[in-house]
């Protein structure tokens, strides 16, 4: 059987994402307005999204807050769909 070959990386994941973004901009800010720069711009957002969930993980912050009680009533709220609609609250009956 075959030895899986390692190769120790020189610097952690978030740095190589962060720095490959940095140089897609740099990239498309030389290209003229057109499909190939909004391609390169697209990439570089993903990526830095990456970073940003990456760092989310990391502090191990609730991205979901989830359903919770509501003070007058027995029923579940969840937060900003409580507030939507025609202005009243749905949760009065």
């Amino acid at each position: 059987m075959q030895k899986r070959r390692r190769l120790k990386q020189a610097m952690a994941v978030v740095e190589r994402l962060s720095q490959q973004a940095q140089q897609l901009r740099k990239e498309g800010k030389g290209l003229p307005p057109g499909g190939e720069r909004e391609e390169l711009v697209r990439k570089a957002r993903q990526l830095e999204s990456a970073v940003d969930v990456s760092h989310w993980l990391d502090k191990g912050t609730r991205l979901f807050r989830g359903p919770t009680r509501c003070r007058n009533t027995a029923r579940l709220s969840w937060g900003w769909m409580a507030s939507a609609g025609s202005g009243q609250s749905d949760l009065r009956e």
